[in-house]
């Protein structure tokens, strides 16, 4: 058995190379999506800066001292939450566009380094870099591969664990001396399994990370090899010379006091237009059993005073938006209502300190912070508080997940549903609060029609969205060491969501898949959302309504391919068409159905001018009016009319220089209001001069 000496030794030649001299640490995550940002692997680098600074020796400028001096997670933080979007909510969100395969997702990647000059000769350079799983692969690993590095640190989510495992497997073939550490969830959850099976990964560490991974690097850079040591709680290890794994005792959970802000002042402004994440406690209250919370039963905070300084630094940069990975952020309702009425506080007094505008460029200045919550925690102090808040700076997301007690039992969930809706109508009521609920499907004990019935119930709740997530059976949960016993089935490997439940067939969940789809598009982000109100209100339920539209798109190949804008609608025209004789085109109602159909398109800011949708533009261009259904009769009437309020608009608004004018034979405030198609005589003027067109009053 080869002594310490040798170990040492063989550990050492890996990280300093023939020279002596310490090879770089790479730290890199892979991102779900460009606009978002890579917490674990920043906590990591800002408890270095902080805990080993000679290797930082030129970051300690000025971009650098308004760091908040403590606070966050590392490269193996168990709050990578399993919620129940399709990959864990990215930690999530939602709304952003993914950053295409083809594009330099290299340009917007972070690699904060020392310069060797500066650098104390026996530390290591440490080199972050941000990628997204959608670079390509041999881009990635180029980059990784001119660091010269001697270690590869990857954070392992279930959104890039895929990506990652190849990365590793090619990073081995071309640097064979290199150690390359796994953190994060997916690493964690079963470390021997892990390790044994990806013969490539050298060390794993497990749970909370930072004070690991520092003692890891301070050993394996150790210049003697009487300060050499692996036995590090919280480590997982192959020997590098017998191959032998062994596991170290775990490791003390970090105290709320010990925990580093992950953002530099150079952080916030160069990503003050991404998503930042930022977490105010560890560990859950609850214990759901398809949750990896669940996991840590110890509820931590950070000391009240450090959040309100670090919430002051988003606030000062103008983040764009915030996210609160908090598992359960009103675990404790005074501590809650404290940080909330701090961030109230400090917004409303920037706003007095501004000069008032309503200009579009400085609305969106202001910082949003997005918080997950327990809706039923909430109290009625609480619900007061949120109200004062300037409206688009607090966005709150409840898990409801179902509302039928017998699976909220099942899955060890405890919530009072009367409450909840209690609590969510009088947020809604306030209007300034931006509202997500979430629901899973798949949950064991709940059929297709209790689902339903659920989705019914916190759809009519009037959230701004509803977030549909399927389970996933995620290694290491409770829910993993029973599902197979009750039926359940599920993917291999991430993100190990459900193929058959104890209740759903695999059918019936591609049917859910399909809605949650429809849901998306043409609900939380869709562009004529009070057409599919209307639709909704004329069908038995909600749930009914998109089930139909899903099983009707499926079989016209609607999911086979992406829709534009004005195919989705299309789509939505023609679904309704068929399945309601009185919105046909030809009759008086369909018509006035059409028309509203192009309003709220027209409103939301689209440029084109489909030819279906009966723009007069285009409908007075010869055989252009076809797939409308228009009759020759309206289509005379409403060209007369724009011709004749064209001339009034001219006369009244001579200050307005884009514009248009459109004829619509619905009444627009009754059908946005209350959601009735009402049928009336309306010239609609929009004012085109700014990023949305705005309607006008049609002069006298």
């Amino acid at each position: 058995m080869p002594d310490k000496t040798s170990l040492f030794q063989a550990i050492s030649k890996k990280v300093r190379g023939l020279q002596g001299k310490p090879a770089p640490v790479v730290l890199l995550t892979l991102n779900s999506r460009f606009s978002h940002t890579g917490l674990a692997v920043r906590t990591l680098e800002a408890y270095l800066r902080q805990r080993w600074p000679d290797s930082y020796t030129n970051l300690a400028s000025d971009s650098h001292k308004d760091l908040a001096s403590d606070s966050h997670k590392d490269l193996a933080s168990d709050s990578h939450k399993n919620l129940p979007s399709d990959s864990h909510k990215d930690l999530a969100s939602d709304s952003h566009k993914d950053l295409p395969s083809d594009s330099h997702a290299s340009l917007a990647s972070d690699s904060y380094t020392v310069p060797p000059s500066d650098r104390h000769t026996n530390l290591p350079e440490i080199v972050r870099i941000e990628s997204t799983i959608h670079e390509p692969p041999l881009r990635v690993l180029r980059r990784l591969f001119q660091t010269n590095a001697g270690v590869f640190a990857f954070s392992c989510y279930i959104w890039n664990i895929n990506q990652i495992r190849a990365l590793t497997r090619d990073l081995r073939k071309i640097c064979p001396e290199a150690l390359i550490i796994w953190g994060g969830p997916e690493a964690g959850s079963d470390p021997d399994q892990v390790i044994r099976s990806h013969p490539e990964v050298d060390f794993i560490i497990r749970g909370e990370g930072e004070a690991a991974f520092l003692d890891l690097l301070k050993s394996l850079y150790s210049r003697e090899a009487d300060t050499f040591s692996l036995a590090i709680p919280g480590l997982s290890w192959r020997h590098p010379l017998t191959g032998a794994v062994s596991h170290e005792p775990e490791r003390p959970r970090l105290k709320g006091e010990d925990w580093v802000f992950p953002y530099s002042g150079r952080d916030l402004e160069q990503d003050k237009n991404k998503m930042l994440y930022y977490e105010t406690s560890r560990g859950c209250p609850f214990r759901c059993t398809y949750c990896l919370s669940s996991i840590d039963k110890h509820l931590r905070f950070k000391p009240l005073d450090r959040v309100f300084s670090e919430i002051d630094l988003f606030l000062s940069h103008q983040v764009r938006q915030v996210k609160c990975v908090d598992r359960t952020f009103n675990a404790d309702i005074n501590r809650a209502k404290k940080i909330w009425a701090h961030l109230i506080s400090r917004q409303q007094e920037q706003q007095t300190d501004q000069k008032t505008s309503e200009s579009w460029k400085q609305r969106r200045e202001q910082t949003n912070f997005h918080f997950e919550i327990a809706g039923d925690l909430l109290d009625e102090a609480s619900v007061s508080l949120l109200a004062t808040a300037p409206p688009g700076l607090i966005q709150l997301e409840i898990g409801v997940q179902t509302t039928q007690s017998h699976v909220l039992q099942a899955i060890c969930r405890p919530c009072d549903l009367p409450l909840l809706r209690k609590r969510v109508a009088a947020l809604l009521k306030a209007g300034n609060i931006h509202l997500h609920l979430d629901l899973i499907a798949g949950l064991p004990g709940e059929t297709l029609d209790q689902f339903a019935s659920s989705f019914n119930d916190v759809f009519n709740m009037g959230a701004h969205q509803l977030q549909l997530g399927f389970l996933k059976v995620l290694p290491g949960t409770p829910i993993a060491s029973s599902a197979k016993a009750l039926g359940f089935a599920w993917q291999q490997g991430a993100p190990y969501e459900i193929l058959r439940s104890d209740q759903l067939r695999f059918d019936q969940l591609c049917l859910l898949k399909d809605i949650s789809q429809l849901l998306e598009s043409y609900w939380n982000h869709g562009l004529i959302r009070p057409v599919v109100r209307y639709l909704i209100k004329r069908a038995a339920s909600p749930f009914a309504f998109f089930a139909s539209f899903a099983r009707w798109l499926g079989q016209h190949d609607g999911f086979d391919r992406s829709l534009s804008p004005s195919d989705q609608c299309c789509q939505l025209w023609q679904f309704a068409v068929q399945h309601n004789a009185d919105l046909r085109a030809e009759t008086a109602k369909g018509q006035a159905f059409l028309d509203s159909i192009r309003f709220f398109y027209l409103e939301s800011g689209q440029k084109d001018q489909p030819v279906w949708m009966g723009f007069w533009e285009q409908l007075t261009r010869d055989n252009q009016n076809t797939r409308s259904g228009l009759s020759e009769a309206y289509i005379q009437s409403l060209l007369k009319k724009v011709k004749k309020n064209r001339r009034q608009f001219q006369q009244t608004y001579t200050h307005i220089k884009r514009w248009r004018v459109d004829h619509f034979t619905f009444s627009v405030d009754r059908f946005r209001s209350d959601g009735e198609l009402v049928l009336a005589d309306e010239t609609v003027f929009f004012d085109l001069s700014g990023p949305r067109p705005k309607r006008l009053h049609v002069p006298e």
